[in-house]
């Protein structure tokens, strides 16, 4: 019985070992099994992203692109840079799965994209957000973000326990001054 169960363990660590880490995260699309490029948000509110090791999934410049959300938060945006990372030139995922998702063809499952300029914007998680400890999303993005000019930068949308702390210390700090400022208008009336 306990080699039986050596066994199982021992190949269920095997399995584990043997599958990448952005595994079911993103679906099979045109020439990829999975994501392109991965951005994870790591239980500390860190970022760690870059490629998997697949190329475009266009044969071309088109990154489906993963993230997995390990942070205990709910995420509800990503803002993304990287030179003409938005510069859409509508052969998204959409021409592959003939399944949109929104206006661009871009988007994928509950995603949406706010674009400021070609090389910058924000990827909205809707219907709530992307949930932590462990939600998955995917979408595509122009251009094979493997091979970026200058790389592509990430910023979170979910503010850290220090950002948390400072904010309701200015709350505090707004409420009393708003309190003492009417109780001076009181006394001088």
């Amino acid at each position: 019985m306990k080699k039986a169960l050596f066994s199982t363990f021992t190949a269920a660590a095997a399995i584990a070992a043997a599958t990448p880490a952005n595994a079911g995260t993103c679906p099979a699309l045109g020439a990829d099994t999975d994501c392109g490029f991965l951005i994870t948000i790591n239980a500390d509110g860190s970022i760690t992203a870059g490629s998997t090791g697949q190329g475009p999934y266009d044969s071309s410049e088109d990154t489906l692109v993963g993230v997995v959300n390990n942070s205990p938060n709910t995420l509800n945006s990503l803002t993304l840079s990287g030179s003409d990372i938005f510069a859409f030139d509508y052969d998204g995922q959409y021409a592959y799965s003939n399944v949109s998702y929104g206006p661009t063809g871009y988007e994928g499952p509950n995603t949406s994209f706010n674009i400021v300029d070609n090389d910058n914007g924000t990827v909205n998680f809707t219907n709530g957000g992307l949930a932590g400890n462990g939600g998955t999303a995917w979408f595509t993005l122009e251009e094979d973000l493997a091979n970026v000019a200058g790389g592509v930068t990430v910023v979170s949308g979910v503010p850290e326990p220090s950002t948390w702390a400072m904010m309701l210390l200015g709350f505090a700090g707004i409420g009393t001054a708003m309190r003492t400022r009417k109780k001076r208008q009181l006394a001088t009336a």
